[in-house]
């Protein structure tokens, strides 16, 4: 099984269904961008991949267990809503690239390891999902404006498609030889496609749990996914309901997929569910299992040897922090799981402090990578942010939902924090600790607090008259971001910070993720991340745009100066080419 995940591809042995296991991955040879999907043509596996500038193929010989890099074709440039969506073989000679934006790129794969892009067909057509039938393309997809629609296409001359028919409609497809069913809501509706160019409605089916989610059909049994469950049908010229699956042990199912040795569910975390049966009517769950990912990292903080990322979905994970190549996970254990969010991460001495929504402090000794241990926790309400004081082994977190709340934590023992004190405040959405100062930021103030066991002392602070979305302090600056500007503010006198300069993107920038090293702060939008020079804060200038994915949600500078960028496309990524 080939498993996406970000620019890399994985690849998982399931010779042993039960206890499957990664073989390798291309994490030596990682695309030039988000992989987006895959397919098989002959012996490669083609990789269609939304590039930094570029819509890329990366083309991969699959021999066993390995894949190997042959080559990399662009095929165009990226626009605003420019989005790859998949890739079939429709003859032997010829396949077709969708992209949204661009259309149908025809690329001819006679020669498989270095496919040549022979036409682009001003065809907008989404197509994450597809199925032939002869020379008739069934294709189904949601665009960048969140319309959906199924289009049947006349493939016969592969250089000039032919749109039959198009129905906008909320709906999945599944085919196989001869039938096609469409899921539109809660109804089934099952075509005999002998005659591909004019299907012949058979039957229509309501589901018996509410509205599908996904389908599959394989050979004559469907599966069609609800919130809950996967029903199971044989499909001949009627549906013929077998069984309902329960599937709310399962958190946020993202994908299903249908296999020789049963049917394989993949969470928005990193958890996999297969479920297999000697018969339709008798699959039951019967392994589980964690496919190493960058997953929803919501935030990152090193040690001297790892760098370790907060799991928005189940906890934490610890990585080498070159490669990002995933060493140690951890599912936190919690005394208080009401709506858990996981936020935010500050690192002491080897051990990992999280602030999480809804539960509170949690401890994590990462001294060994490899197996990160939980040791202590301390219910807070609401906090969703964290920074430490190294020397005075205190931590301070912020409370952001239900008016606002700052806590003074001991941390000399990290198995038993204790709450020391605690202060009212406006909503808190980010702490910082630098230069002996805590650095809090509210809905439109940067204060600088000194903080004892029993004391809090605001002793100066920057008024934005703006909420504040991050800020990065570094070297006696901070770099504080809204929406569309960048406010360079002198703290080196923590007592009376001082206005600079403002840098004015043409982007908007609603994470607001920013970072500061070496007379240079960074900042994301949609379009990637703006390296700016500070080295005159007065006139802070644009040097250039780092090329990034998506909106960040966090940029990050590691100890050694490298620029981590926490991105929507739920990856990490290091700007290896300026550090």
């Amino acid at each position: 099984m080939y498993v996406p995940q970000g620019n890399v591809i994985s690849v998982w042995d399931f010779s042993t269904p039960t206890d499957p296991v990664e073989l390798v991955n291309t994490a030596g040879t990682p695309a030039k961008g988000i992989i987006q999907s895959v397919a098989a043509v002959g012996d490669y596996l083609y990789a269609i991949v939304l590039g930094d500038d570029q819509g890329q193929l990366a083309i991969y010989a699959r021999d066993a267990s390995q894949l190997t890099l042959q080559s990399e074709i662009s095929y165009a440039p990226n626009e605003q809503y420019s989005i790859p969506t998949g890739l079939i073989q429709i003859t032997s000679q010829f396949a077709y690239l969708f992209d949204n934006e661009h259309g149908i790129f025809l690329l001819d794969v006679s020669t498989p390891d270095s496919p040549v892009v022979v036409q682009n067909i001003a065809l907008s057509l989404i197509a994450d999902s597809t199925q032939l039938y002869g020379t008739t393309l069934v294709l189904k997809g949601r665009n960048a404006f969140d319309e959906t629609a199924v289009t049947y296409l006349d493939v016969s001359d592969p250089f000039n498609p032919v749109v039959l028919h198009r129905a906008r409609e909320m709906a999945y497809i599944a085919g196989g030889e001869d039938k096609l069913v469409i899921s539109n809501a809660g109804t089934l509706r099952l075509y005999d496609m002998s005659s591909p160019a004019e299907p012949e409605l058979l039957s229509s089916y309501t589901l018996t749990d509410g509205y599908s989610r996904a389908i599959n059909l394989t050979g004559n049994l469907l599966y069609a996914r609800t919130e809950y469950t996967m029903e199971i049908y044989t499909v001949e010229d009627d549906f013929n309901f077998v069984k309902s699956i329960d599937l709310t042990m399962i958190d946020s199912i993202r994908q299903e997929l249908i296999t020789p040795f049963g049917n394989l569910f993949f969470t928005h975390a990193d958890k996999g569910y297969l479920f297999t049966g000697s018969s339709p009517a008798s699959q039951t769950l019967s392994a589980e299992f964690a496919i190493s990912s960058g997953h929803n990292v919501q935030n990152i903080a090193f040690t001297d040897s790892a760098a370790v990322a907060v799991q928005g979905n189940f906890g934490l994970t610890t990585h080498d922090p070159q490669t990002l190549a995933q060493r140690g996970r951890l599912d936190l254990k919690l005394s208080n799981e009401n709506h858990v969010e996981f936020e935010s991460i500050a690192v002491d001495n080897n051990v990992a402090y999280l602030a999480i929504w809804g539960s509170g402090l949690v401890s994590v000794d990462v001294s060994d990578p490899g197996n990160p241990i939980q040791l202590g926790d301390l219910d807070l309400p609401y906090v969703s942010s964290v920074a430490i004081d190294s020397e005075a082994k205190i931590a301070l977190l912020g409370q952001f939902s239900d008016g606002g709340m700052l806590y003074v934590v001991d941390i000399a023992d990290p198995s038993g924090p204790i709450l020391l004190s605690q202060y009212d405040s406006a909503e808190v959405s980010d702490i910082v600790f630098q230069d002996g100062h805590f650095f809090v930021a509210t809905n439109s103030e940067l204060s600088v607090v000194d903080v004892m066991p029993s004391s809090l002392t605001q002793i100066g602070v920057y008024d934005t008259g703006e909420p504040i979305h991050r800020f990065s302090v570094y070297n006696g600056l901070a770099a504080i971001n809204y929406l569309y500007e960048l406010h360079i503010v002198d703290v080196s006198k923590p007592s009376d910070p001082q206005l600079q300069g403002i840098y004015t993107t043409d982007h908007y920038s609603p994470y607001g993720a920013t970072a500061m090293k070496a007379n240079r702060a960074f900042i994301s939008h949609s379009f990637g991340v703006e390296e700016i020079s500070v080295a005159d804060p007065t006139n802070p200038r644009l040097i250039k745009i780092i090329p990034a994915l998506n909106s960040e949600k966090r940029l990050v500078v590691s100890p050694d100066g490298a620029l981590y960028s926490l991105g929507l496309t739920n990856a990490v990524y290091r700007d290896k080419e300026s550090n």
